[in-house]
Order: C-alpha cells, then sequence, then structure tokens
C-alpha cells in the first residue's frame, strides 16, 4: 500500500480532514443541547452499555479521564472533533486504493457517507457523536486494506466487531459498501474468483464479528428498552405484516430526504449509475462467459437493487426498530454507492462530468450551514419561552410543585421557520425541544432550575379540566398559562386547552 509519505497521499488525507472539519464547523458554533444530551449535560450518566455498546462507555470515560466511575461530563466540541477526524481518516483510507488521478472525485463520493441530511443527526449528539463516527469508520476501514484474503477477514472482522461495541446501526453502511466492492469488481473485470473470494470475505466477516459479538458483550445488553429494539419479529403469520409495516416506516422517513431540490441533484446520478452498472454486468457476461461469470454478473444486477433495501437492513426484522434519522447510516453508504458508480460510468466517455459531484457537495454544505443557524436560533428562542415560564411561575403563589403540562408545542422561531421552509429535509433532524411529549421538555426547563415533574398522559384530562379555568389564566405573548393546586399548564395553542 502506498506510502503516507508521498504527495499524493498527503494531499488526499489534507483534503480528508478539512472537508469533514469544515463540515461539521457550524454544528460546533451552534453548541446547543441535542435530545439525549439534555439528561447527560446535568447528570453526567453514560448507560451505553445498557444499549448493547460497552466500547462508546469505554472511550467516553477515557475521555472523561473517569475509568472507575461511569460519570460523563460536557467535553464539546471536543467529541465531535474526534468524530470528524476518525471519519476523515477512514474516508482517507477508502480513497487511497483508488488510482491517483481519480481520488479527487472519489473523496467527493465518499464524503456523502457523512455529509448527508440523516447524518447531521448523529453529529449534533454532544456526547455519542464520536462513538457513532467511530462506528461509521470502522465500517469503512475494511475496505481500505488490500492484502491476502485470510488477512483481510481479520481486519474486518475485529473492526466490525469493534462497531457492533459501539453502534450497531453502522452495520447497514457495511452491508452496502460490500455490494459497492462487488460492483466496483465487476467494473474493473476481476476474474469470478476474485469476485467469489471477495463476497466471502465480506460475508464471513460479518457472520464472525456478529458472533464474537453475541458470546462476549451481549450481556451487556440490559433494560426494557435495549432488549425491545433487539427482539426480532417472530417467524409466523405476523412476519410479512410487520416487516411491511417497517418498511412503510423506513420509507416515510427516507422520504423526508427526498425534496425535490435533492432528487434534481439525486436523479441524473443515480439514472446514470444504474444504466452503467446494468451495462457492466452485461459486458461482463459476455467477457467470463462460464456458468460462474454469468452468475456474478447476475448478482451484480440483484446487488443493485438491494441498496435501497439494506438502507435500513436488519431494523426491517426487528419487533419494534427505532426509524430515526440517526439510524440511517446506510442512506450515506446508498449514496456513496450512486456516486462511485456514477464516476465508473463517465470517467472515459465524459470526464468532464466529472465535476458534478461538485453539486451534492455544494449542497451538503449549504445544508450544515443553514442546520447549525437554525440549531442556534431556536435554542435562543427556547431559552425565551424557558425565561418567560419562569417568570411566571415566579410570580404564581401556588404551593409545591405538583406537575406541568404543555399544551401544543413551541412553534420554529422566525429564523429555523424561513430554513425550514428552504431545507424541508432538515425538519426531520431539528429537534422538537419544549413539546406535549414531557421528556425533552422537563429535562430542558431543568437546566433553568425549573423542576416541575411533567404530569403523566393518563392524568391529562383531570388536570386541563381542574386546572384551565379562566379565572386561573394569565394571558402572554407566546402562550398562555393556568396555575392551580401545584399544577402549571402551559398553553401554546392560546385556545383555552381545547
Amino acid at each position: 500500500m502506498e506510502s503516507l509519505r508521498t504527495t499524493p497521499s498527503k494531499f488526499l488525507l489534507t483534503l480528508a480532514l478539512a472537508m469533514c472539519l469544515f463540515y461539521v464547523l457550524p454544528i460546533a458554533l451552534a453548541n446547543v443541547y441535542y435530545l439525549d444530551d439534555l439528561d447527560r449535560v446535568a447528570n453526567g450518566y453514560a448507560s451505553w452499555s445498557t444499549n448493547g455498546r460497552p466500547l462508546a462507555d469505554g472511550i467516553m470515560m477515557l475521555l472523561n479521564l473517569r475509568i472507575s466511575e461511569p460519570i460523563v461530563v460536557d467535553l464539546a466540541p471536543l467529541p465531535l472533533v474526534l468524530g470528524a477526524v476518525s471519519v476523515a481518516l477512514a474516508l482517507w483510507g477508502l480513497c487511497r486504493v483508488q488510482p491517483v488521478s481519480t481520488r479527487p472525485f472519489a473523496m467527493m463520493a465518499a464524503f456523502l457517507l457523512v455529509a448527508n441530511p440523516f447524518f447531521l443527526s448523529n453529529l449534533s449528539y454532544r456526547f455519542d457523536v464520536w462513538s457513532m463516527c467511530l462506528a461509521l469508520a470502522f465500517a469503512i476501514a475494511p475496505f481500505t486494506l488490500r492484502r491476502e484474503w485470510k488477512v483481510e477477514l481479520l481486519w474486518s472482522t475485529v473492526c466490525l466487531f469493534l462497531l457492533l461495541c459501539l453502534y450497531q446501526a453502522a452495520l447497514n453502511a457495511y452491508i452496502i459498501l460490500s455490494i459497492t466492492a462487488v460492483l466496483y469488481a465487476v467494473a474493473r473485470q476481476a476474474t469470478p474468483t476474485a469476485i467469489w473470494r471477495e463476497l466471502g470475505v465480506r460475508v464471513g466477516a460479518l457472520l464472525l464479528s456478529n458472533v464474537l459479538y453475541e458470546v462476549s458483550a451481549s450481556q451487556l445488553v440490559q433494560g426494557s428498552y435495549a432488549m425491545s429494539h433487539r427482539d426480532f419479529v417472530s417467524l409466523n403469520g405476523d412476519l410479512p405484516a410487520a416487516v411491511w409495516r417497517n418498511i412503510q416506516t423506513g420509507y416515510a422517513t427516507l422520504g423526508t430526504a427526498l425534496t425535490p431540490s435533492t432528487m434534481w441533484i439525486l436523479l441524473p446520478l443515480t439514472i446514470v449509475a444504474l444504466l452503467g452498472t446494468l451495462y457492466r454486468a452485461g459486458r461482463y457476461a459476455t467477457i467470463y462467459r462460464s456458468a460462474a461469470g454469468i452468475v456474478v454478473a447476475a448478482l451484480a444486477v440483484i446487488a443493485t437493487f438491494c441498496i435501497p433495501v439494506f438502507v435500513f437492513g436488519i431494523l426491517l426484522a426487528l419487533k419494534d426498530p427505532v426509524m430515526e434519522p440517526r439510524t440511517m447510516i446506510g442512506f450515506g453508504a446508498a449514496l456513496y454507492a450512486v456516486a462511485l458508480m456514477f464516476l465508473l460510468t463517465i470517467e472515459k466517455r465524459a470526464p468532464i462530468l466529472r465535476y458534478f459531484l461538485l453539486v451534492p457537495m455544494i449542497y451538503a454544505y449549504s445544508l450544515v450551514f443553514a442546520y447549525g443557524n437554525a440549531l442556534h436560533a431556536q435554542e435562543r428562542y427556547d431559552s425565551v419561552i424557558a425565561a418567560s415560564i419562569l417568570s411566571r411561575l415566579d410570580n404564581t403563589r401556588e404551593g409545591a410543585p405538583r406537575g406541568m403540562y404543555f399544551h401544543g408545542l413551541v412553534k420554529p422561531s422566525p429564523v429555523a421557520a424561513l430554513i425550514l421552509n428552504h431545507f424541508p429535509v432538515l425538519d426531520t433532524v431539528l429537534p422538537q425541544t419544549l413539546d406535549d411529549t414531557g421528556w425533552t421538555s422537563e429535562l430542558y426547563l431543568a437546566l433553568f432550575g425549573i423542576n416541575y415533574p411533567f404530569i403523566e398522559t393518563e392524568d391529562v384530562p383531570e388536570v386541563i379540566r381542574t386546572t384551565c379555568r379562566p379565572e386561573y389564566k394569565v394571558r402572554g405573548e407566546r402562550f398562555d398559562s393556568y396555575a392551580h393546586d401545584g399544577f402549571m399548564v402551559i398553553d401554546f395553542k392560546k385556545n383555552g386547552c381545547q
């Protein structure tokens, strides 16, 4: 493998670091607490091991210099910077196996692994971000080494085991990258034997790493949340319905990223990539006329159409999958597959079209800077709301706090609303901190010294009946409030709690 000392390799590494660090800059500058951060920043708990992520606990303990006691403090933006560097190193290794002349364009394609709308959610977690980025890096790492198959199998198995101990959702990225590696080998007209060996290494590492993880780490998966999200759909009559339900949920989430603006970018890339892949598969079958060659060509075609399925991968077979933006790490891998196949299609016939990859890059940077500004603006807006609630509580003469309820939710700030209107894809990743679900609202208000517990859902009708009365009402600019007998109702809808 080429040494780091060579000029092309140094340039590639510098490019990867610059692209990734500049990409996370607006999130670092926004400096907000994102969902689970609200609890960790105040209470310092780690507990990733209880969700089957023991290595996430380990690296954060090491970073906090608290090996013996599971307590973490806010070190942002250090975990974000470390995460960006980890991914950059993986991208550098991935592109270093390409011919020198195509490496900058291959880096543009590989950059989409991290520069996509869904991964913004992963990058926004102040505590989880390093472990999630490391998991993605370990999904990429098996494809950075070109050695004897036994060495590659060992290296890939170790990488995947570490991935599983960090963040299992990144496994879907590895599966799509494995498919991409096969398609790349077909494009380079590798022998059927070489391709079967490549496929065997990828599948073998996947199986071995999962066995190792189940044997050595599964005992760390404790608690109802972790276990419910690991349960597979039972092999009975419910299987088709459950999988179909998961597919609908997954593609509904995925559909939020497929806005008209993103489709104008992705559609040309996808059409060219698909036609090129089908052409190369057919050409491969004519070059290797043996049964093995025809099977490889057919496999390439089938695998191509399986890529959208593996954006969700194993999530489709779970009883209670978490179909959230943070688990869509496979989406970035699918974008990389499309971009790389696009490059392979036009590299000889129309090399000037390689610069089209600048379009999704520019879009990605515009999106992340808009997202960072939306985060910052919404945080300032929410803090004003929290200060108003605190002022209302200070002016009430009610007794000890018994409970609080939010009727409705805080609308996006004017700045965030304009950004969401321009980039609707951000609607799923911009957090709604103050809402009627309770848990994020309670944690956020606690940071301002407001320690009202949020009432349980079943108690809401009774509290509304006894508290939302005209005699207890105080009108406000952003919300109306009702206080009675230790209960506080914040009415963001301003409609009398109707």
